[in-house]
């Protein structure tokens, strides 16, 4: 409760807990707001605050970034660093932009939940920090924005869901919550918050609804799992890893054209083939892309992709080594480079395919057709297949899934005792 004639109304900081350089956060809570007489001017309702440690000049931020309250208007706003430190004059207004802004009335109860990524340091490759931010508002993950910008801006994701942001300043960083604004002395505030909560994943952060509130999880978590064949816009053709030769080809089946995308942190991912041996995309000079035997995850730029959504189910996938540009197929010969044209050939349409390769065995009969010679199990099999006594020095093992699609080959030699 802030009184009038009074400034300000807060508390700060969980008990014990100081966020970590390079670590992930989700932070989560409940809110509603009253006032008397209404709100109309700016009042913060929570910022996540720099400790200067007793030393301004290494304090560049104060708060890399907060949240205001009009009375009708609730908006997100980042603050970059400032030289030689935060107060100088102006320097405040001057270093915001706003990320986000959403109409939510007096007395009404909202979720938040926060992700932020704890860096203080700046990628000079990919000219932006390491840090970041997303935010999840009413159980929903919001697309950010750069608004009312002056003199500073953040780097947003290809989907806009994450702002790169300098997160971490000064001695420490925290949380801090209530209602305060030396222009608000004349209003009486009351400001609550319920169902805190500080956590490493957003389900375990994400606050108890207060009324019918559409739920939504990450997209970082969920929307790349799985696994996919990429078509491309203009062939129609779909990537084909063919050894070390990236190519594409008309049809779809066999596990060459089936990819996953591994999350290598900081919003990249690997772009990994299933078949075995066949590894991980990574460019090279000339505009070529390469096939590895690498497997994830690996942290090498040329092996790192970021994920740019267009709608309707077309995606960029742009590389990370400075100026390599998007994976993009070749309309002449089918082969696939990397080229900074972001035309159709370098967008790419996700069908998410079956890889369950769970089935019962027929094994006794596969035994009679055999001779006997053999031992296949488990059954039912899902993960792992063993194969014994196999009696032949060669063996060509192909395995399918329930609707047909081979979801691996394999060659092997030998007596074959056990495989």
């Amino acid at each position: 409760d802030k009184p009038v004639s009074r400034k300000r109304a807060e508390f700060a900081r969980t008990n014990g807990f100081i966020p970590q350089q390079g670590k992930d956060y989700f932070i989560g809570w409940r809110w509603r707001i009253n006032a008397s007489p209404n709100i109309d001017r700016d009042v913060t309702v929570f910022q996540w605050k720099t400790d200067q440690g007793g030393d301004l000049s290494t304090n560049k931020q104060n708060y890399p970034f907060n949240l205001e309250y009009d009375g009708r208007e609730l908006k997100l706003n980042a603050y970059g660093p400032a030289e030689p430190n935060w107060n100088r004059p102006g320097s405040i207004t001057k270093r915001r932009t706003t990320l986000w802004t959403g109409g939510v009335e007096e007395n009404e109860w909202v979720t938040f939940v926060f992700r932020v990524r704890v860096n203080r340091d700046f990628n000079s490759a990919s000219g932006r920090y390491e840090g970041f931010i997303e935010f999840w508002f009413n159980g929903v993950k919001q697309t950010l924005m750069n608004s009312r910008v002056r003199d500073y801006q953040v780097a947003l994701s290809g989907n806009k869901k994450r702002a790169y942001h300098r997160t971490n300043d000064g001695a420490e960083v925290y949380m801090k919550w209530g209602s305060y604004n030396e222009n608000a002395c004349d209003i009486n505030i009351i400001t609550d918050f319920d169902d805190m909560r500080v956590a490493r994943n957003y389900n375990a952060a994400k606050p108890d609804s207060a009324g019918s509130f559409e739920t939504d999880t990450p997209e970082e978590e969920n929307d790349y799992s799985g696994t996919f064949t990429f078509q491309n816009v203009a062939t129609g053709n779909y990537l084909d890893s063919d050894g070390a030769t990236i190519t594409t080809s008309t049809t779809d089946s066999g596990s060459d054209k089936r990819w996953r995308l591994v999350e290598t942190g900081d919003g990249f991912y690997n772009i990994d083939n299933l078949f075995e041996g066949r590894g991980i995309l990574e460019t090279a000079e000339n505009k070529v892309v390469n096939g590895t035997n690498i497997e994830p995850v690996s942290t090498l730029q040329d092996k790192q992709w970021s994920i740019e959504s267009l709608g309707d189910n077309r995606y960029r996938f742009k590389n990370r080594f400075t100026e390599r540009g998007y994976l993009a197929a070749k309309t002449t010969d089918g082969l696939v480079e990397w080229t900074p044209w972001d035309g159709a050939r370098s967008q790419w349409t996700l069908q998410q395919v079956s890889t369950n390769a769970t089935a019962r065995l027929d094994v006794e009969s596969i035994r009679e057709a055999n001779d006997g010679q053999f031992a296949l199990y488990p059954s039912p099999a899902t993960n792992a297949l063993n194969l014994r006594n196999l009696a032949t020095q060669q063996a060509e093992i192909r395995i399918y899934d329930l609707s047909g699609n081979q979801v691996m080959s394999k060659t092997v030699e030998g007596d074959l005792p056990e495989s």
